[in-house]
Formats: structure tokens, C-alpha cells, sequence
């Protein structure tokens, strides 16, 4: 395929990723249609296809195409054509159980004191288990699947929006809301090794003064054998 051949199917792929279904690949968009470009990169690498584009494909159908479908703000990308993007809306006939997927290393704490996100952002939920297990890849090859149960979020007064047709989002899951694996267990401490004492000096030892003064240290034996002497039939 041609250089021009390629960057015009990337065009038509990031028209319907960001400006039709982004909800296919995991994304929920923000108030002015952005996605993080990482975010974007990682959805297009679960393509055999798509995994070898890099910011510097999408900075080229921007430069290069007369009528670019993208946008790039720093490190946030968009659809330049919205019309289509489903909208973030308050969920209907919610279904009783929803997935997400966190860090392997999160879960301890998590299943301690709940799931919750700073910065104004929200937990991505999916009415598909298959979908959480492709979004928590994106973290951690080793996610954790979280199941998500949405009545009790609902009494506790907890707004659950839907995007499209399989995500949905909340501010935070509690305790008492979700379920999990069972915790990995610690890992035993190692004992410390006991510190040997060595003489200050090699070959040395230390004298025992106690003894010496008491009288009661033994002599050293003379190491040279004595002579023995012959028996008389001998001599």
C-alpha cells in the first residue's frame, strides 16, 4: 500500500474511532470531544493491523491531508466532525452488574477502601466483562477484574452515566460495591541474619583474662613430642 493509500485509511479509521464510536474501543471522550492521545494509541495497538501508528502518523494526516478528520491539543486528540458522537447521559435499565479493570498492585488497597479517582475524572465501567479485560490490558497485563454491583451504588445515591452502548462511568465504586479475586498472600519476612563476632586481628584470639588472673587457665601444651625413652632390655 502506498504512502497516500495509508494515510487516508488512517483518516477514515480515526473519523469513526473519534467521531462516531469511540464507545467500540473504550473510550469516553470529555465535554470537548478529547481522548488522550496515549489512550487513543494503546486502543489502536489491540490491532494487528493499526499497532505500528504513533503520534507522528496522526501529527502527519493533520499537516499533510487538505481536510484533516483530527485535531491534536498537546497531548489530547479529537474528531474535528462530532455530530455522531454519542452523548454522556444519565443510564436507563441499568443491568445488575458492570466490569472495570485496575492495576494488580491497587487491589489490596482497593478491596480496603474502595475505587476512587482524583482530578475530575471517573471510573470507565462496561456492561461487557470482555471489554473491562481489553481496558484493564491497557494498564496492567496483569488487571484485575472488578464486578461492579449497580444497585447497591444506586441506594447510596451514586450517579452512573452511560456513553453509547456498553460503557458507563461513575465517580467512585465504595466498599460494599464490588467483588474480586482473593487477595495475594504476603510474602513471609526473611529472619535477619545473626551478626558473627570476628577477632579484631586475623589469626588472633582473644585471652581469657578472667581465667588467668584466677590461676585456672591451662598451660598450653608444648606442641614438641618428648623424646621416649627406651625400656632397659633396650639399653
Amino acid at each position: 500500500m502506498s504512502k497516500s493509500r495509508e494515510r487516508k485509511a488512517l483518516a477514515r479509521q480515526m473519523d469513526y474511532i473519534l467521531g462516531r464510536r469511540p464507545d467500540e474501543f473504550g473510550l469516553i471522550p470529555d465535554a470537548d470531544g478529547f481522548v488522550k492521545v496515549k489512550e487513543l494509541l494503546k486502543a489502536l495497538g489491540e490491532d494487528p493491523d493499526s499497532r505500528h501508528v504513533r503520534i507522528g502518523h496522526l501529527k502527519e494526516l493533520v499537516v499533510t491531508l487538505p481536510d484533516p478528520p483530527i485535531e491534536i491539543n498537546e497531548n489530547r486528540v479529537r474528531a474535528r466532525k462530532r455530530d455522531h458522537l454519542p452523548g454522556l447521559q444519565p443510564a436507563e435499565n441499568l443491568p445488575a452488574l458492570l466490569y472495570t479493570g485496575i492495576r494488580s498492585r491497587a487491589w489490596p488497597g482497593v478491596h480496603a477502601k474502595g475505587l476512587f479517582v482524583s482530578g475530575g475524572e471517573s471510573i470507565v465501567l462496561s456492561s461487557k466483562r470482555s471489554m473491562a479485560e481489553r481496558m484493564g490490558r491497557r494498564k496492567d497485563t496483569g488487571a484485575v477484574i472488578l464486578t461492579v454491583q449497580t444497585g447497591p451504588l444506586v441506594s447510596r445515591g451514586i450517579m452512573i452515566l452511560q456513553y453509547g452502548e456498553i460503557l458507563f462511568s461513575a465517580r467512585e465504586v465504595p466498599v460494599g460495591c464490588f467483588t474480586g479475586p482473593p487477595l495475594p498472600k504476603e510474602k513471609p519476612q526473611p529472619e535477619p541474619k545473626k551478626k558473627t563476632v570476628r577477632s579484631r586481628t586475623p589469626g588472633s584470639f582473644e585471652p581469657d583474662l578472667e581465667s588467668i588472673l584466677s590461676g585456672d587457665a591451662q598451660k598450653p601444651k608444648n606442641k614438641r613430642k618428648r623424646k621416649r625413652e627406651k625400656p632397659p632390655w633396650r639399653r
